[in-house]
């Protein structure tokens, strides 16, 4: 079999090739990675099973610590009909059977991050577990059918009167090397750094300083920077999806709630102006007696 010439060349060449090992794992990683996002392996553990290794053993390949071996190789060539010479030339399609691809029409996964998981999601983004183990659904439309795609739990009012706490967007992943180029001011997007989860309208600042601004609808919050290095991910929003109030008395109370109170202090203030205006009469017609 054709597979069994690369394995030579894969056991003979590392002289030449000394980092052909970790490039081969790479590979190996994205061909696996595919498996799991079209439906053929419900789950990376269930595969290490099938394939007779420890899930934690697949785990570290899957994080790249530990480089894939010749006799996996071997049983995921012929279970599953990776294309040997995709995994150590780089040429050619992933899998010699090609129905293994998504299907056109089918909508893609989308991971939904409440707000629970959003305290620790920086930290964990190149844990390749997190995907395996975050929640998903799918919405018809075929906007969904490429990319990356989450949906984000609102907490706070921040964001208010566009968004309310306890609402829900679905968000497309914005690639690092169209941040500067294509990234809008006065947009809004999910900024992911190593500790927060963002939902700002932002400036982008990226070619100038290596910062973005963070702008939140809501002007009792003040505008902040954020260093480029910093940002590990950003995403752009998309749809919102919020609870529907079926009458006018349960209508979020919290942006109106800021009005009223705006209000009353207008109405305060006009008394007081009022009040001093008075006062002030009444002196100036006493010095001219």
């Amino acid at each position: 079999m054709i597979y069994k010439y690369f394995i030579f060349v894969y056991q003979n060449d590392k002289t030449t090739y000394p980092d052909m090992s970790h490039i081969v794992t790479s590979r190996f990683v994205k061909c696996i990675q595919s498996l799991k996002e079209c439906g053929v392996i419900n789950s990376f553990r269930s595969f290490a099973l099938s394939i007779d290794i420890h899930p934690q053993s697949l785990h570290e390949m899957l994080k790249q610590n530990r480089n894939v071996t010749i006799d996996i190789i071997a049983k995921v060539v012929e279970r599953f009909h990776l294309n040997a010479q995709y995994l150590y030339t780089g040429d050619g399609p992933m899998f010699v059977n090609q129905d293994l691809a998504v299907p056109a029409h089918q909508p893609g996964p989308i991971g939904y991050v409440p707000v629970a998981a959003q305290a620790g999601y920086g930290g964990q983004l190149h844990d390749p577990i997190l995907c395996e183990e975050m929640p998903s659904f799918s919405l018809p439309g075929y906007d969904y059918n490429t990319g990356v795609h989450r949906c984000f739990d609102i907490s706070g009012d921040s964001m208010e009167p566009t968004l309310y706490s306890g609402d829900k967007v679905v968000c497309s992943l914005l690639s690092q090397e169209n941040w500067i180029s294509k990234l809008k001011d006065g947009y809004v997007y999910i900024i992911v750094t190593q500790d927060s989860v963002y939902v700002k309208r932002v400036k982008n600042h990226l070619s100038k300083s290596a910062q973005l601004e963070l702008i939140s609808d809501n002007t009792y919050y003040q505008p902040f920077m954020v260093d480029g290095e910093e940002i590990q991910e950003i995403w752009n929003v998309e749809v919102t999806i919020s609870a529907f109030n079926p009458s006018p008395n349960n209508i979020k109370q919290g942006f109106f709630d800021q009005v009223e109170s705006l209000k009353s202090i207008v109405a305060n203030q006009t008394e007081t102006i009022k009040t001093l205006n008075g006062t002030i009469e009444t002196l100036i017609k006493s010095t001219r007696r």
